[in-house]
């Protein structure tokens, strides 16, 4: 299984500020990229142990090294998010699947396919990434796809 990082570092200093309103009483959104992605992640899964729904509105997950298959990880992190919750997933993402073979045999992973859970809205960007490296080149027309202008 992809070895996380732990709810230390970025990812509790991200959820201590979320959880802390440093940002205001506005809603919150969430966008990232690979590793950035699994600072989010990481901080929604510590949210979800402090009991703290409805802080962030949208999360964006952008080649996300986060197993696909596991259900109830993601019901655990879909329940802290207000509204939407994104995988942005290309399967030509060939740097984040030969580094996620190195710690797990399975496919299942976000960055690289749907997740199959009622919350999470899956957008194939095969069309405009052929590679881990373009997702930083193409955010804009990949945050369009998603709706965020």
């Amino acid at each position: 299984m992809l070895t996380y990082l732990s709810c230390t570092g970025f990812c509790s200093v991200l959820a201590d500020v979320l959880q802390e309103h440093v940002q205001g009483k506005r809603p919150v959104m969430l966008i990232g990229y690979s590793l950035g992605a699994l600072v989010i992640w990481s901080a929604l899964k510590e949210l979800a142990r402090r009991d703290r729904a409805g802080i962030v509105d949208t999360v964006i997950l952008v080649a996300a090294p986060i197993p696909a298959a596991d259900l109830e990880m993601w019901e655990e992190v879909t329940a802290v998010v207000a509204r939407r919750v994104v995988n942005c997933w290309s399967d030509d993402d060939w740097v984040l699947a030969v580094l996620h073979r190195i710690h797990s045999l399975t496919a299942d992973i976000a960055g690289l396919a749907p997740v199959a859970h009622p919350r999470v809205e899956n957008m194939d960007v095969s069309k405009i990434v052929n590679g881990h490296q373009e997702y930083k080149n193409h955010m804009e027309a990949i945050l369009k796809l998603v709706g965020i202008d």
